[in-house]
């Protein structure tokens, strides 16, 4: 377990929104864990990625299989909403993870830098 710089930007290309954190984390084998706009965020990654969006009255989870769909979870208030995703691309270094997803009719792209 280390502690880490985070560099977390997402870009909503549909609408031209740009958000862009910069952050401490904690870094374990396969999982990253850092606070974000008090959500607490989980990145599990290893050939796939699953992340995990969670504060006191939601839930997200995103699961990201290259060039596949899948699903995303969101649990709001004791209900369950699924939507589904598309990943375009997946890049996955040790200091650097970029995903390219359609999330409904938004084109998403995640980057990741760790320091």
């Amino acid at each position: 377990m280390s502690k880490i710089k985070i560099r977390s930007i997402l870009e909503n290309k549909s609408n031209n929104d740009k958000k862009i954190y910069n952050l401490l984390g904690i870094k374990t084998d396969n999982k990253i864990n850092y606070l974000e706009e008090n959500m607490n965020v989980s990145i599990i990654f290893d050939n796939n990625i699953k992340i995990i969006r969670k504060d006191e009255e939601k839930e997200i989870i995103l699961e990201f299989v290259n060039n596949k769909y899948s699903k995303c979870q969101y649990k709001v208030y004791g209900n369950i909403y699924e939507l589904d995703i598309y990943t375009n691309n997946m890049i996955i270094n040790d200091n650097y993870i970029e995903i390219d997803y359609n999330i409904e009719e938004d084109n998403i792209i995640f980057k990741l830098y760790i320091e």
